[in-house]
């Protein structure tokens, strides 16, 4: 899920980078349609890594294996 989210976030940048090199009348309406979904896509993926950082932490308690700094 988080490759996913991962992948998805790399194909926005890329796309974002193939926007900036059009110079049509049009980049401004796609850049900003895009920064958006950029936008999205980046919090998806840091939304995920958090919940699977709270996961692997809640795990290591249950399994009695939590770390002792």
């Amino acid at each position: 899920e988080v490759d996913k989210a991962k992948h998805e976030y790399q194909d926005l940048q890329k796309t974002m980078q193939q926007i900036a090199t059009k110079n049509t009348s049009e980049k401004s309406k796609l850049e900003s349609e895009y920064r958006k979904k950029c936008d999205m896509a980046k919090a998806r993926l840091e939304s995920l890594q958090q919940k699977e950082k709270q996961y692997r932490e809640l795990m290591n308690k249950l399994s009695g294996n939590s770390e002792k700094s």
